[in-house]
């Protein structure tokens, strides 16, 4: 992804299962067909954007605060 971090998808159409680096499985629940959101809502993954970007990962660091980061991701090249 665009700050470093690896990202992999496991997936079907009703759902994915993200994990980033080491951290353990995250399952966002399909609301559309390319954007897929947490079940509290603080991650969501959109998929084809029309930016020119594969993917965007946007969450909620903190939740006590008003913020939001969005970082888009192509694929990796092999």
């Amino acid at each position: 992804m665009a700050n470093g971090w690896r990202l992999e998808v496991r997936g079907r159409p009703e759902f994915i299962d993200a994990t980033i680096d080491t951290e353990k499985p995250m399952r966002l629940k399909a609301v559309s067909k390319n954007k897929f959101v947490s079940g509290d809502g603080n991650v969501i993954m959109e998929f084809n954007q029309r930016t020119g970007d594969d993917m965007k990962l946007s969450y909620v660091p903190d939740p006590s605060k008003p913020s939001m980061v969005s970082i888009p991701a192509q694929k990796a090249r092999r």
